[in-house]
């Protein structure tokens, strides 16, 4: 059974989206491109870039430190660091991309594919691409998906685990790039697969 059969589904309406979230989500809508997407209530949201050509919105699952009496001094304060600067290693990007008019959607997901990879390859290290398949959806529309490993020069050569959900609708380049700790891919991959599940295209009248 698909995510969407067993949960309430977002409909759309002329102007906006109208009806409940996933249990626990809330919606981030945005009105220029017109898209929605649920995230978890407890995650926090952060725009980066949002104009008429590209938006940016980065959903970050907040850091909640343990701390032991038998760690030491610098233990604590690492991850008193990771929590100020860092917030979280554990993110979700959702990327908004006006192109040019295509008129084979295959051909050019292919292509926004392969230039996905290519950009893994130049923004980080150790690159390992795990599976690449078109058989994916990003809410109702067709997509394809990377999984991969690298490590990440930006956070301390840390190695990671990415997912890269890729889609093309109308003249929009849409990406939802999750990644997060080796350790940690397990422990939200399945919210992030009902995030994916929940894009939505909004209508306008």
């Amino acid at each position: 059974m698909s995510f969407l059969s067993s949960r309430s589904q977002i409909t759309t309406t002329s102007s906006a989206v109208t009806s409940t979230t996933v249990k626990g989500f809330l919606i981030y809508e945005n009105i220029a491109h017109n898209v929605s997407i649920q995230y978890p209530s407890d995650w926090n949201k952060h725009e980066i870039l949002n104009n008429d050509f590209t938006a940016v919105v980065m959903f970050l699952v907040p850091i909640k430190p343990t701390f032991s009496s038998r760690e030491d001094s610098e233990i604590i304060l690492q991850k008193i660091r990771d929590m100020v600067y860092n917030e979280s290693s554990t993110t979700v990007d959702l990327s908004i991309k006006r192109s040019l008019p295509v008129h084979d959607t295959w051909d050019i997901l292919q292509a926004i594919t392969n230039d996905q990879i290519h950009l893994l390859d130049i923004c980080f290290g150790n690159v390992n691409l795990l599976e690449t398949s078109y058989d994916r959806k990003m809410g109702g529309i067709q997509a394809s998906k990377l999984i991969y490993t690298y490590t990440d020069p930006l956070d301390n050569h840390i190695n990671k685990k990415g997912m890269k959900i890729i889609s093309v609708q109308g003249h929009k380049e849409l990406v939802i790039t999750y990644s997060s700790q080796n350790q940690d891919f397990d422990k939200f991959i399945s919210t992030v697969d009902s995030m994916v599940d929940t894009f939505r295209i909004v209508e306008q009248p």
